[in-house]
């Protein structure tokens, strides 16, 4: 088994990412991180209880911006040989950095693509590290759309009005559940195609398994006291202060659970989702493409 010194977790948003990169980042010859490097975006973002929006921005997009003011005359690069290779020499200097203050050898970078730009990080994840390994986390997007819809409370993008996604007898509009459940078919298209695919309700069911598959992915030990130690580490219990399944609406380990759904969708939101992302929640096994049509008009009780 060779040890190898990068691999990457991508997946969508809110599909236990943060609990797979606990994990991890508890062994002891892995570093778990999270640099955004890749996809064309940038935005602010005001978060609930701040007055300040705070920038979020991929490397992408900072390598656009600064080597419009490069002076490239006698270096032998055009434009887009310049933002190439700086890219390539600030990924390489964020993971080295990582290495030498972690003291680990070990580096995994978490990518959870912003909306429309999924397909771009594979490409640029294939080309720039060519041999690192790509863990594709894969969760039902149908708890995707709702644990986002959730994770949303809390923030907004600056220079908007925040308001709740609901519509009445509803916990969505058409809106919320149609950019997530996009948001998680092109993330999930990305993430089917990795080196190593490990599924959210697979960790619930066994940890302890998955993290092995992907510890002998990247060429580290995977002994029984290491696996235990990354299981604690990654705890739901240990990183929200309370049991899984109890629900907290704004923080961002709200509930832990699977099938949280079946809470709060209604028939028109189950169609919307199907709509845009029925055929990859079919392709993925979680269920046919008629699951909706039992779903209840409006909500009995409030989400």
């Amino acid at each position: 088994m060779r040890r190898l010194d990068l691999a990457f977790v991508l997946g969508a948003p809110r599909s236990g990412s943060t609990w797979l990169m606990r994990s991890l980042g508890a062994h002891p010859e892995v570093h778990a991180t999270e640099h955004r490097l890749f996809g064309p975006h940038h935005d602010e973002v005001l978060d609930d209880g701040t007055d300040r929006p705070r920038l979020r921005i991929t490397l992408d997009r900072y390598a656009d911006a600064h080597s419009k003011h490069v002076n490239l005359c006698g270096t032998g690069l055009d434009a887009a040989g310049a933002r190439e290779r700086l890219i390539r020499e600030l990924a390489g200097a964020l993971h080295r950095f990582d290495r030498d203050t972690s003291g680990k050898p070990v580096i995994v970078d978490k990518i959870t693509p912003y909306p429309g730009t999924a397909a771009h990080v594979a490409e640029r994840l294939a080309r720039v590290f060519p041999s690192a390994p790509v863990v594709g986390l894969i969760r039902d997007g149908r708890d995707v759309v709702t644990s986002g819809a959730h994770h949303w409370l809390n923030k907004q993008l600056a220079g908007t009005v925040r308001q709740a996604p609901g519509t009445p007898g509803r916990f969505f509009d058409d809106d919320t559940v149609e950019s997530w459940a996009s948001l998680w078919a092109e993330c999930t298209d990305a993430a089917s195609r990795a080196n190593t695919s490990v599924r959210f309700e697979s960790m619930l069911a066994d940890q302890h398994a998955e993290l092995a598959r992907i510890f002998e992915a990247i060429g580290v030990r995977a002994d029984h006291d290491v696996l235990d130690l990354c299981v604690s580490a990654g705890s739901f219990e240990r990183a929200a202060g309370r049991p899984r399944g109890t629900h907290v609406a704004t923080a961002h380990t709200r509930k832990g659970i699977s099938g949280d759904w079946r809470r709060v969708f209604t028939r028109r939101d189950g169609e919307i989702f199907d709509e845009h992302a029925g055929a990859w929640l079919e392709s993925m096994g979680y269920a046919d493409r008629s699951w909706w049509r039992a779903l209840p008009e409006t909500l009995r009780q409030p989400a």
